[in-house]
C-alpha cells in the first residue's frame, strides 16, 4: 500500500497541466501515465509524454518525439493506448504506448519501454496503417503483437486493393522480432481467408501476393509459384495499376517471388 501511495504521489507531481489529458495504468509496482495536449482545431495533439514509476520512484519521463515519427499537433494517442504488461514473461512488466501520427494511411507507432536492470530502454515500432492487438497466442505466458505486414501497402496495386498477410511480432532478447513462422496455425487461417478473397477479387494481384506470402511462410514456395504461374497463363492476375497483358502477368509472378524472398518469407 505504501509503495502504491508513493507511486500515485510521484505521478501527480509529474502530471500535466489541467488543460492536458492523460491516461494512467499500472501492473504490480510499475505505474505509467501518458499525457498530451489536444490541438484546439481537433487535428491532433502536442506534448505527448510518457512518465513511469517503479515502486514509487520516477524511472522514465520523456516525450514521444519526432525520432519515432510523432510531431507536434499531429500525433494522437490511441484510445486505450497505454498498457503495462509483461511481454516476455521475465517477471518485469513493459510499458507500451500506442500513438497515431496522422495522415490518410499512416502511421501507428508503439513505444515499448523495457527495464534493463538500471533504466528504461525505448523500442519504437512503426506498424504503418495496420492495427494490432496484444495476445498470448499459445498460452506460454509471453505475449505477441498480432498485426499484418504493412510493406504490402501499394506494392501491387492501389491502397484500396492492397491485401496484407498476417504478421506476428514478439519481444525476444530485448528486441522486437518477427515470430510469425512459429504460429503456422494462424498463418493457415490467414491463408484460407485471403484465398477466399483472392478468388472473388476483381483486381486480384494484391490478394494472390498476400496468399503466396502465407504459403511461402509455411514452406510452400514451389506450390505457390505453380498456382501463380497457372493463373498468369489464364490472365487472372489483374491489377488496377499497370498492364494486364499476359506477359505482364507472368513477369509479375517473378517479381512477387523476388519480393517475398527479399522480405524473408522464404525462410
Amino acid at each position: 500500500m505504501r509503495a502504491l501511495l508513493l507511486a500515485v504521489a510521484v505521478l501527480l507531481v509529474a502530471a500535466p497541466a489541467a488543460s492536458a489529458e492523460s491516461e494512467t495504468t499500472s501492473s504490480g509496482t510499475v505505474a505509467a501515465v501518458m499525457s498530451w495536449t489536444p490541438d484546439p482545431g481537433g487535428l491532433g495533439a502536442s506534448d505527448v509524454r510518457v512518465v513511469v514509476t517503479r515502486a514509487g520512484v520516477l524511472a522514465y519521463d520523456a516525450p514521444v518525439d519526432p525520432r519515432s515519427g510523432c510531431k507536434d499537433a499531429t500525433c494522437v494517442p490511441r484510445d486505450d493506448g497505454l498498457a503495462v504488461r509483461d511481454l516476455d514473461a521475465d517477471g518485469e512488466p513493459e510499458v507500451i504506448a500506442d500513438v497515431y501520427t496522422g495522415g490518410a494511411h499512416c502511421c501507428d507507432i508503439s513505444r515499448i519501454l523495457r527495464w534493463d536492470g538500471a533504466r528504461y530502454v525505448a523500442i519504437d515500432h512503426v506498424f504503418g496503417d495496420r492495427s494490432h492487438r496484444i495476445e498470448d497466442l499459445d498460452g506460454d505466458g509471453r505475449s505477441e503483437f498480432v498485426t499484418s505486414d504493412d510493406r504490402f501497402a501499394y506494392l501491387y496495386g492501389s491502397y484500396a486493393s492492397s491485401v496484407f498477410p498476417v504478421q506476428i511480432l514478439a519481444l525476444r532478447a530485448g528486441a522486437l522480432a518477427d515470430v510469425t513462422a512459429s504460429y503456422p496455425g494462424v498463418v493457415r487461417s490467414d491463408r484460407a481467408a485471403i484465398f477466399r478473397e483472392a478468388r472473388k477479387a476483381g483486381f486480384a494481384r494484391p490478394a494472390w501476393a498476400a496468399w503466396a506470402a502465407d504459403r511461402y511462410r509455411l514452406g510452400e514456395r514451389a506450390a505457390a509459384l505453380r498456382t501463380l504461374r497457372r493463373l498468369a497463363s489464364q490472365g487472372r492476375l489483374r491489377t488496377d495499376i499497370g498492364s494486364n497483358s499476359l506477359r505482364a502477368q507472368r513477369r509479375w509472378v517473378a517479381r512477387v517471388d523476388r519480393d517475398l524472398r527479399r522480405f524473408g518469407y522464404a525462410g
